[in-house]
């Protein structure tokens, strides 16, 4: 079926349609390899190829879930400096999809791994708030004695504390060594290996045999499958993901919403994804990679590939936590710049769908407007230029960096003006997000309002 061109952008998430007018008159956006007429044209999303700054733009797709049969010596990131092979290679031919891996196995650990382009619920069924249980079958040296295995079972002290109770079976000893079945239901690093070494009989080796209600099976070393539906729904009640909302909280620069949306976030028991945190985390790749800030194809297509996960205050990227280093003021210096190239907003804003999709709190500049326009709950904070700028300053002050209150009010008006004026994405309330003054009311007051809104837990 066609639409136009601008349509078709505008629902994709890559601009509004003014936007997208203004794009497709500037020549970044090709259909087919052609520049299509400055007034637009008809496409079909099914047969066109539009791409953005050299990137395929596509429109709402189904998810897709895979079980992977990881061999040991391969590790779970998208790219390795060293040049071992990575899990992704063995699903190149899904390379055009932004896949996740769902927690992680060591570089010494085979086994059972899903991966998804489904972010959200890949980070419901790692978090080990869900306990979803995770078994393997640990070769160990020696043979463990009933004393070890109670210990095992009822919880070993480690460095990182004590580890939840574990359902631990012996399975057979022979030649100096036994093979154990264990089951956890937490996912610290190395954490089985940790555990047997705490008792005194070091892994050999170990495999992971199941995730969940997902089994290994008969799946050979270096394979994968996708899941069929009915395994699909079994992990989303694995993972107890009967909370769908998604709750868009947007503003200007120093506006409260990445420190209300945590709050929110903790309330409801939902993911919280601080959007800005992803786009600092790709001027920190492009400075690091040296590349010219103002080539919007090469940000574009370091973006496409790069793998940005948050957590609250916390940054991944491609697996390395990068948080210390994306508030450096280098950063704040050119974030704004690589945010506002089309490309980049339009690989960012297919990432946060993913993690949002089954329930979340999202902050950002753009949520309820292209990100998540069908969000259940939608909110613009507002705040004062002086009132942000006291925020900004206790912020910079708490970080230990220099503040200069006239420079940064100053600084907080052009952000807006900036923000504002873009071509993609401008910052601007939803029509039907609910406005909050936050001038007058402190952190506490503004997570009361926005849960009185949603109808969540009384603070």
């Amino acid at each position: 079926m066609t639409e136009r061109l601008n349509r078709f952008l505008a629902r994709s998430g890559v601009a509004s349609r003014r936007g997208a007018d203004i794009l497709i008159a500037s020549g970044a956006v090709l259909v087919n390899g052609r520049r299509p007429p400055p007034e637009g044209m008809l496409v079909d999303p099914e047969q066109d190829r539009v791409t953005v700054e050299g990137r395929a733009v596509e429109g709402p797709a189904g998810r897709v879930w895979f079980a992977v049969n990881k061999p040991a010596g391969v590790v779970v990131t998208t790219s390795d400096p060293e040049g071992r092979g990575t899990l992704f290679d063995l699903l190149a031919e899904q390379a055009d999809r932004r896949l996740f891996a769902v927690g992680r196995l060591d570089f010494d650990t085979s086994g059972l791994i899903l991966v998804t382009d489904d972010g959200q619920l890949a980070n419901r069924l790692a978090h080990p708030r869900h306990q979803v249980p995770k078994e393997y079958l640990a070769v160990v040296r020696g043979t463990p004695g009933e004393a070890d295995l109670a210990r095992l079972r009822a919880g070993v002290d480690l460095e990182d504390g004590v580890t939840r109770p574990a359902g631990v079976e012996l399975l057979g000893s022979a030649r100096g060594v036994s093979d154990v079945r264990i089951v956890i239901t937490e996912g610290r690093n190395r954490q089985v290996r940790r555990m047997f070494g705490a008792v005194d009989h070091e892994v050999r080796r170990l495999t992971r045999t199941a995730f969940g209600p997902i089994r290994l099976g008969r799946l050979k070393e270096g394979g994968h499958r996708r899941l069929r539906p009915p395994e699909v729904e079994a992990l989303r009640k694995a993972a107890g993901n009967a909370k769908t909302v998604i709750v868009a909280i947007d503003g200007g620069v120093a506006s409260g919403k990445s420190a209300v949306g945590r709050r929110v976030a903790e309330a409801l028991q939902l993911t919280f994804v601080d959007t800005g945190l992803m786009y600092r985390a790709v001027a920190l790749a492009a400075l690091d990679r040296g590349l010219d800030l103002g080539d919007g194809a090469a940000l574009t297509a370091l973006a496409s590939r790069l793998q940005v996960r948050t957590e609250g205050r916390r940054v991944w990227l491609d697996g390395e936590e990068v948080t210390d280093r994306v508030y450096d003021p280098a950063i704040s210096e050119v974030v704004s710049g690589v945010a506002k190239v089309a490309g980049v907003r339009l690989a960012m804003v297919a990432l946060q769908r993913a993690l949002g999709r089954g329930g979340v709190v999202m902050a950002g500049r753009d949520i309820g407007t292209v990100v998540f326009p069908d969000a259940d709950h939608k909110f613009f904070l507002t705040a004062s230029v002086a009132e942000r700028v006291r925020r900004r300053a206790s912020q910079l002050a708490a970080r230990g960096e220099a503040v200069d209150e006239a420079k940064m009010a100053t600084e907080v008006i052009e952000r807006d003006r900036i923000d504002s004026q873009r071509t993609v994405a401008p910052l601007r309330a939803a029509e039907d997000a609910r406005l909050i003054d936050t001038d007058s009311l402190d952190l506490e007051g503004v997570v009361a309002e926005v849960l009185r809104q949603v109808g969540g837990p009384a603070r």
